[in-house]
């Protein structure tokens, strides 16, 4: 359940926020993360900004991914942890896309060569790192 408490900090994450919100009007982003708690403060930051937001938390979440990629170019914003989109239905259905923003959140002193199990890099047009796990 995505809790209602406000996020502390600002930083690089709240000037990303208003980026992914402009990008997403047009586009698809991609956001990955090291956690699922942080999957959901990503979405719950981006839903407060009235952005499209989904995590992507199962397989049915993935299969559901994959028939929205066959009908029509989505808008929004797709949530992950790296685990989740290196497997199964989850990087299938993601490699159906390609991304106007990929955003590697807590990424913690990893080239980004070697993040790419996915194949999300030579697929997206932008690319964003945060580095360091502090949370927002």
């Amino acid at each position: 359940m995505l809790s209602s408490e406000p996020f502390p900090g600002a930083g690089i994450r709240s000037a990303l926020e208003a980026f992914i919100g402009e990008t997403s009007m047009k586009g698809l982003v991609l956001i990955l993360v090291p956690s699922q708690a942080l999957a959901e403060q990503w979405a719950l930051r981006l839903d407060r900004r009235g952005v499209d937001v989904e995590i992507l938390r199962s397989a049915s979440d993935a299969l559901l991914l994959r028939s929205v990629a066959q009908v029509a170019r989505p808008r929004g914003v797709i949530v992950a942890t790296f685990a989740r989109a290196r497997h199964g239905q989850a990087r299938t259905a993601l490699a159906n896309y390609r991304f106007d923003l990929l955003l590697y959140d807590g990424v913690t002193g990893a080239p980004p060569e070697s993040l790419d199990q996915g194949g999300f890099l030579s697929a997206a047009k932008e690319i964003a790192l945060v580095t360091g796990t502090s949370p927002f």
